[in-house]
């Protein structure tokens, strides 16, 4: 099946969007920066699966099993219906890592494959890491679907409702899509049989 057939065969890409998602992916990678992001939030009442919010405080836990608090830009991972006010305690995200800083800590750990690495971020090509280039100040970065942190849901929603011009950056209806598609590879793809 080829990559035009699948899409025009996905049930939840809209019909009357099918064929301006294959225009604008039709040259993927190049070109993603025109169609990625929307230019301002269209709505400020509701999350959207694949919304960025931007300086989110964060827990992780570390290889000795205590927390390490900071502060990021995370992408909203769960579905966009469960993560309306009062629909569930928790919204999973991801952490957004900017492309600089993890090129540096590449070319400390492994100088070599620095730029090949950078480069397949660049062209989607890793399963688990969601390419976003730079737009209106965001950095270029991506999201790492290996790391999820649950999030109070009322929190979010608080954000949302306060402070979204100033804090979230959503997809278009197009990045959704490739969104979509990249959670779907990340999440349900096909493992090789293993071998008993």
């Amino acid at each position: 099946m080829t990559f035009e057939e699948a899409i025009n065969q996905a049930p939840n890409i809209l019909p009357g969007h099918k064929r301006e998602f294959l225009e604008c992916i039709r040259d993927f990678p190049f070109g993603i920066e025109k169609w990625l992001y929307l230019s301002s939030v269209v709505d400020n009442k509701f999350l959207f699966q694949g919304d960025i919010i931007l300086d989110l405080p964060t827990s992780m836990i570390d290889d000795d099993g205590f927390p390490v608090k900071g502060r990021d830009n995370v992408a909203l991972i769960s579905n966009s219906c469960d993560m309306q006010f009062g629909r569930h305690e928790t919204i999973i995200v991801s952490p957004i890592i900017g492309l600089n800083e993890y090129k540096a800590c590449l070319e400390k750990i492994a100088p070599e494959k620095a730029e090949s690495k950078i480069s397949a971020i660049r062209k989607n090509e890793k399963i688990c890491h969601f390419y976003l280039p730079e737009a209106n100040g965001f950095p270029e970065s991506f999201i790492d679907l290996t790391n999820m942190i649950s999030i109070s849901s009322q929190y979010l929603n608080m954000i949302k409702n306060n402070n979204a011009e100033k804090c979230f950056i959503s997809l278009s209806d197009n990045g959704f899509y490739l969104f979509l598609i990249k959670l779907v590879y990340h999440f349900a793809r096909l493992e090789k049989e293993p071998k008993r």
